[in-house]
């Protein structure tokens, strides 16, 4: 999307060309049509791919080319068609750990979030972490999965000690 909000920064600095690494990079694969944000992402890294097709099996093909030519250690997923996509597929990427991006608390008796809840239940045994960014979609994903694997960092601001809200004691860690 051209939206540019918290999760979207952050994705920007992380894959920036100043935050790579020689021994760790970061690379954004985006299927919508081009717009405002792939103009910044543009321009401040240089792995960064923008593939749109109306059919979302020739983007999935795409990126599964690029994970296996490119030898990637884990994809990380904001969106939930694709992360069933690329865990119904994993048989072609065994080696890749999938880590989902949870951006909302699948908890109401709305359709998506009775199919989330339907299919983390299975697919989590593939998956290997999920980031939430509130504790209520942690605790959710708990409930429904045996995932041990559940972090929570709150739309760019992690939370280290993790008190009831009542006692407002914190100690906060502010991503960059």
């Amino acid at each position: 999307s051209s939206y540019i909000g918290g999760v979207e920064k952050n994705l920007i600095k992380l894959a920036s060309n100043r935050n790579n690494q020689n021994d760790l990079k970061y690379y954004l694969f985006s299927f919508g049509k081009p717009g405002d944000l792939s103009k910044i992402i543009k321009e401040t890294t240089s792995n960064y791919y923008n593939f749109y097709s109306i059919f979302p099996i020739v983007n999935i093909f795409f990126v599964i080319k690029k994970l296996i030519f490119n030898k990637f250690d884990y994809l990380y997923i904001c969106g939930f068609r694709y992360s069933i996509y690329f865990r119904l597929l994993k048989i072609l990427i065994p080696d890749v750990k999938i880590v989902i991006a949870q951006r909302w608390n699948p908890d109401s008796n709305n359709l998506i979030d009775i199919i989330l809840r339907i299919s983390e239940k299975y697919l989590s045994k593939i998956t290997f972490a999920y980031i939430t960014n509130s504790l209520a979609a942690k605790n959710t994903l708990k409930r429904i999965s045996n995932n041990k694997h559940i972090y929570t960092i709150y739309n760019g601001i992690e939370v280290k000690k993790e008190t009831d809200i009542a006692e407002k004691e914190y100690d906060i860690c502010v991503l960059a």
